[in-house]
């Protein structure tokens, strides 16, 4: 009995620590990240993302949101009603940044849906603990992207 007990302890362990690689948000998706600081989150001038807007909150999580299957309405929709008005500094969205979830899998890091707020938003997670690893992937999310200005 302690044997099979050990055993199934072992599999239960190895499917919590291996559930940030479970997704189902295909390669090909459309991932959105809203941007609220133009210094540290894109350049006008250069029209390009800085890695600023990539660097993950302080639970480890890049808040990101699934945009393949909707209009440019309704991206910037999503984020004024569901990301703009939660946040306590009250800061407003000036830009997003735009890319292929196949870039961020390539940094090796995931993408797990979670619906809250809402049913398309998502976290990048699996970022490394070592600052400068972490810096060199938000590096490398950056420049794969696409900038878009709000309008």
């Amino acid at each position: 009995m302690r044997i099979f007990l050990k055993i199934l302890s072992t599999i239960f362990e190895g499917f919590i620590n291996n559930k940030d690689h479970i997704t189902d948000i295909s390669p090909d998706e459309n991932i959105t990240r809203y941007i609220f600081n133009k210094k540290k989150g894109y350049s006008e001038v250069n029209r390009r993302v800085k890695y600023g807007a990539y660097l993950p909150a302080p639970d480890g999580n890049a808040s990101v949101y699934r945009t393949s299957k909707i209009s440019e309405k309704e991206i910037w929709d999503i984020g004024h009603k569901y990301v703009e008005k939660k946040r306590k500094d009250k800061k407003k969205i000036k830009a997003r940044a735009d890319i292929k979830a196949a870039d961020i899998y390539e940094q090796s890091l995931s993408i797990i849906p979670d619906t809250t707020p809402h049913k398309l938003h998502a976290n990048i997670t699996n970022w490394p603990e070592e600052k400068d690893k972490r810096l060199m992937k938000a590096v490398e999310l950056a420049n794969s992207s696409q900038l878009v200005i709000k309008g």
